[in-house]
């Protein structure tokens, strides 16, 4: 807990059962994921929808991955973040 009232959360998810629950109600200003390759699509997209602030644009809000080549979520990985900036 931070003196002006925000918090700071660490967390872990080791398969879908863990992201649906953990993503299932809570909501975070910014979310800050390591080793995404690790993650499916699906469970990418699941934490996503946590990411969001009452009164706040979504835009506000930030969402940030950490990955390296390969893994699970590597094809959705460049999709997103090569072939759309490419193009």
């Amino acid at each position: 807990m931070f003196p002006n009232g925000a918090r700071l959360f660490f967390d872990s998810a080791e398969n879908q059962t863990d992201v649906d629950r953990k993503a299932f109600g809570p909501e975070f200003m910014d979310i800050f994921a390591d080793q995404c390759e690790q993650f499916t699509e699906k469970e990418l997209k699941q934490l996503k929808t946590t990411c969001r602030w009452p009164s706040l644009p979504l835009h506000k809000c930030k969402f940030m991955l950490g990955f390296n080549p390969g893994g699970a979520s590597a094809g959705f990985l460049q999709r997103v973040f090569l072939d759309e900036a490419v193009s």
